[in-house]
């Protein structure tokens, strides 16, 4: 079998995928109420210790970018002091962040300085009363003055929207500005059916596609680009756009991602409705031997495919999954 540079075996299904992609939820807490997120119970948060330690353990069996997300990501106490002792620990891993920008623009180059090699930030609209509406009633300008902030100092952004069928179109033309004004890539994430998501119509990436090349017309074939994950690139007037299609254009085969929720539970999938408690394992005091077991015997079992065509997860809310 091959090896990680570090010489311990990767982390690999049994349809022969490389694990390679973690994103780690540092907490379930958000500051926002989206409508196709919605909220969470506050869960007993894995410590800095036991994130450093998990962390390490994942990059050590062949994880090379570790996603860092919530909840809202920046509600975690001392979140620069956690990102600061990741990077020392894993000095060669990419460490990214996803937030909703609210709280980022005061932190921005503590974040750079920390480590944090690239943000995320979702927003779904940027007139005030849209906005309000999509978020749970907050104010649009922290959010833009964090995209400001952020270029400012030097942190790669990309911004994530969630078009639904009732504002997809004014969505579209107002991220299509602010992405051309700042210059930043632009992706379109088809609705997943996870919380309140599930009790919402969304759009598909084809219709999002027909939208841009009528209105701004399309400029380029499809094209990878900016990253590892699963988006696929076009450029319309300037403005790359990437596009997330997991229920419209399955890429689950391709998939290189795993979960660990706020709580300390490893998913495999999305869809999965039972993780691999972690914590537990930790505070039963598991050494790397026996953790590699537990970890690598779950993740063989990676679902080939998720069943959101007909599978709805109403008890659960993104923010619980990490995103």
């Amino acid at each position: 079998m091959a090896t990680t540079r570090q010489g311990f075996e990767p982390l690999s299904d049994m349809q022969g995928r490389t694990l390679e992609y973690l994103r780690f939820s540092l907490t379930d807490r958000c500051n926002f109420n989206c409508i196709y997120c919605g909220t969470a119970s506050h869960h007993c948060l894995l410590s800095d210790d036991e994130v450093v330690r998990l962390a390490t353990y994942f990059a050590h069996h062949g994880v090379t970018t570790i996603r860092l997300t919530g909840g809202e990501s920046l509600m975690r106490f001392g979140v620069v002091d956690l990102v600061s002792r990741l990077k020392h620990a894993l000095p060669s891993t990419q460490l990214t962040l996803s937030t909703n920008g609210y709280l980022l623009a005061p932190l921005a180059a503590d974040l750079k300085d920390a480590g944090i090699s690239g943000v995320n930030i979702s927003i779904d609209a940027t007139s005030p009363s849209l906005f309000a509406m999509m978020s749970g009633g907050y104010d649009v300008l922290p959010v833009l003055e964090a995209i400001e902030r952020s270029c400012s100092v030097g942190i790669p952004v990309k911004l994530n929207c969630v078009p639904l069928r009732s504002s997809y179109t004014q969505q579209i033309d107002q991220l299509m500005h602010l992405a051309k004004e700042f210059d930043v890539p632009l992706r379109f994430i088809e609705l997943m059916p996870i919380g309140s998501g599930g009790f919402l119509q969304g759009v598909t990436t084809g219709e999002v596609q027909a939208y841009l090349a009528h209105q701004y017309g399309e400029e380029t074939l499809p094209f990878a680009g900016f990253g590892r994950g699963p988006a696929v690139y076009r450029r319309y007037r300037g403005v790359s756009v990437g596009f997330i299609s997991a229920l419209s254009d399955c890429f689950c085969s391709r998939c290189n991602r795993l979960r660990i929720s706020a709580s300390g539970t490893l998913f495999s999938c999305l869809c999965q409705e039972t993780g691999l408690d972690l914590k537990a394992l930790l505070e039963k005091g598991i050494d790397d031997s026996d953790l590699w077991e537990h970890i690598s015997g779950f993740v063989k079992h990676k679902p080939l495919s998720h069943h959101f065509d007909h599978q709805t997860i109403a008890n659960r809310s993104l923010a619980q999954l990490g995103g």
